[in-house]
Order: C-alpha cells, then structure tokens, then sequence
C-alpha cells in the first residue's frame, strides 16, 4: 500500500524528532563520562604526587636508619 506524501512526511518529521532526542541523550552521557573521567584522572595525579613524596632520595647528610636486630645478619661467630 502506497503511502501518501502527507504519511511519509509525518513518517520522516517523527524520526527526525527522536534522532534527535537520541543525540541530546548521548551527549548528556558523553558530558557526564567525560567529568567522571577528569575526576578520576585528577585523583590518579594526586595518589601519583603521594608516591612520589615518598619516593624522593634523602638528603646528602641524612643517614640510612639502621637495620632492626631481627633483619641483620647474624654470621658463624
């Protein structure tokens, strides 16, 4: 059965209108990955500075802690 243009055009003004909810609803999901994505980069940098503070090489002067009784080795006497 034949369509008539009134039919198509009401067809084509339909699907235009939810592509086009389609699209506004990707982008709302696109916006809100990309602030999850800036948050959880944003953390990733603040854990990778906090490793790296406990990664700096002491001081020319500072000397080594000693080694616990229980970690020094004990030889044949």
């Amino acid at each position: 059965m034949a369509r008539t243009t009134e039919e198509r055009l009401e067809w084509l003004e339909t699907t235009l209108a939810l592509q086009d909810r389609t699209i506004e609803q990707l982008n709302e999901a696109l916006i809100a990955q990309q602030r999850t994505m800036d948050r959880l980069e944003n953390g990733v940098q603040a854990l990778a500075d906090k490793l790296r503070a406990f990664d700096t090489p002491m001081e020319e002067g500072e000397a080594e802690e000693p080694l616990p009784p229980h970690y020094q080795m004990s030889g044949p006497k």
